[in-house]
């Protein structure tokens, strides 16, 4: 099955949120908790305060599909290929559209 990269252009602006911070909540505390989660959890919130997210606009843009072919059991190194093509898929994408979308961030940072 193909992997489609795509990419949604101002998703991060449908929600408000903060993390816990040293400033507010004190840092052995949310790291007792993140271990116990086993996450760092965040506030978040939309319209009204709720889980609704804010009306703003998403444009979402949608690559070339990469062809994979099925592998029963697909090595380390082959699945990094593949990963590979699709981070550089992925970052051509933003850098393409990045201009034609208003208020679009400028940086993309892949972990």
């Amino acid at each position: 099955a193909p992997i489609v990269p795509a990419f949604a252009f101002g998703q991060s602006n449908t929600f408000g949120w903060c993390r816990p911070c040293p400033s507010l909540v004190p840092a052995g505390l949310v790291s007792s908790v993140s271990r116990l989660l086993g996450f760092c959890p965040i506030v978040f919130w939309g319209r009204w305060g709720g889980p609704l997210p804010f009306l703003k606009p998403i444009h979402v843009v949608v690559g070339r599909p990469i062809e994979v072919p099925h592998v029963s059991e697909p090595t380390l190194e082959q699945a990094e290929v593949y990963l590979k093509k699709y981070i550089t898929a992925m970052e051509e994408l933003f850098e393409t559209h990045k201009g034609s979308v208003p208020n679009a961030i400028h940086h993309l940072k892949i972990l």
